[in-house]
């Protein structure tokens, strides 16, 4: 593993400049020999351009081509230890359709955002489609399960007059939407159920939650949908999972894992990946390419799209330095940005898990695990009672609403009070277990 950089240290800059003149596409790879292939379908027109070893840094690779390349695809091919490696779609793609990165110009002005203390927050979470697909939504057939779904306005229940989709949220008195992961994610990953908590793409927007085909729809619509969530008073938080990729060591790579394999992962001696995300494959966010990744990754999502806070899917994985490093960041453009995560990991992990604590007075916040347990029983112990069905667990419950200051924050905001999430059962499922 290589050192730990400087947090101040700032490295040249992969991804992708389109212009009406040119493009010019970087990426990191570790490699003998990089090549851009693009392609446009419409004329079937192919290019194959050389790309050149950064003068400054080994593992980076530029390439310029002339001519509007707007709606491109375009990919990644490499060479290394005498093995080629084909099709590798870029990890800074902002579109990528049908596994393809796409090269675009896409200007949509988002609606700035609406001011908040974050002490203030009361956070929502959602599941882009769930929460607009069933027809009781009351939702046009045509926008069910997408992005223009979630900023629908004067749709009711069917039958009834009660509002649904986002005048159902302004009602129930919340500032702040947290959405389950829209960054591209495998799909379907699980047959039974789709959460895109195994990502593929953290740059470009999910694109099956696009209503319409045209291509550049997943990005154009997703920055509108924050617009009328900005109109409407409300804040958008993503969910966001730099824990781990839903490629495999080392038959099904096809991105970060295929370009850069000891500098986006963290491995054992023996060669096998570290598993401390339970999900095959452990991202090295400690490495000096790995930690950029993860900062300019929020702050594309923040610049591009206008969203106003993070919740970091395993932030126990995610190293102290680069949490601090980003949340410098993020700051520096607005200090009302939210960031928080889970404080624990799901497995075997080389670094020191960034649990509850470590957060003190640095600029992000953690999911309070212990209000939660107080309130419903422990989360493992699914027939356990807690205050809400037994009144036990007072001074837990006490400490929780004190900001957990006698415990593990500096001050309040640094805790994220919850009673449930995505995870694990829902309130009424306990009690009616228990």
């Amino acid at each position: 593993m290589s050192d730990h950089p400087t947090s101040d240290r700032l490295l040249a800059q992969p991804g992708t400049f389109v212009s009406r003149n040119g493009c010019r596409c970087s990426v990191v790879a570790e490699a003998d020999s990089v090549r851009l292939r693009l392609t446009h379908f419409g004329s079937l027109e192919m290019i194959t351009v050389d790309c050149h070893r950064d003068d400054q840094d080994p593992l980076l690779w530029h390439a310029e081509v002339d001519g509007d390349r707007h709606g491109w695809s375009y990919s990644y091919e490499l060479d290394r230890e005498g093995k080629t490696l084909a099709r590798i779609t870029d990890p800074w793609a902002q579109l990528v359709r049908e596994g393809r990165g796409i090269l675009i110009r896409e200007e949509t002005e988002v609606t700035p955002r609406p001011p908040l203390d974050p002490a203030d927050a009361i956070v929502y979470e959602l599941h882009t489609r769930d929460f607009t697909r069933h027809r009781s939504s009351g939702l046009p057939w045509n926008i069910r399960g997408t992005y223009p779904g979630l900023a629908h306005r004067g749709s009711t229940l069917e039958g009834s007059e009660l509002p649904t989709g986002l005048d159902h949220i302004l009602d129930l008195g919340v500032n702040v939407i947290q959405l389950m992961p829209v960054h591209s994610f495998s799909m379907p990953y699980s047959p039974q159920y789709e959460w895109g908590y195994m990502p593929l793409f953290f740059n470009a927007p999910q694109d099956t939650y696009a209503s319409s085909v045209d291509l550049c729809a997943p990005v154009t619509e997703l920055k509108q949908t924050v617009s009328a969530l900005h109109e409407a008073g409300l804040r958008v938080t993503l969910d966001v999972v730099y824990n781990h990729t839903a490629e495999s060591w080392p038959d099904h790579v096809r991105s970060l894992m295929a370009l850069a394999p000891k500098t986006y992962f963290r491995f054992r001696k023996d060669g096998t990946p570290y598993n401390g995300s339970a999900c095959g494959n452990e991202f090295f966010s400690d490495s000096e390419h790995g930690r950029r990744f993860v900062v300019d990754s929020v702050k594309h999502w923040v610049t591009t799209y206008g969203v106003d806070g993070f919740r970091f899917d395993l932030m126990g994985l995610i190293d102290e330095e680069t949490m601090a490093l980003l949340a410098k960041e993020l700051h520096a453009i607005d200090p009302t940005i939210m960031v928080y995560g889970e404080p624990w990991a799901a497995g075997e992990t080389p670094i020191s898990v960034n649990h509850k604590g470590k957060q003190q007075n640095r600029g992000w916040g953690a999911f309070n695990d212990d209000f939660r347990n107080a309130l419903r029983g422990d989360v493992f112990e699914v027939r356990e009672l807690g205050f809400l069905g037994s009144g036990r667990h007072t001074e837990a419950v006490k400490t929780g609403i004190r900001g957990s200051v006698d415990t593990f924050a500096a001050n309040p905001p640094e805790t994220l009070n919850y009673i449930e999430c995505h995870d694990n059962h829902t309130l009424s499922d306990r009690l009616a277990l228990a």
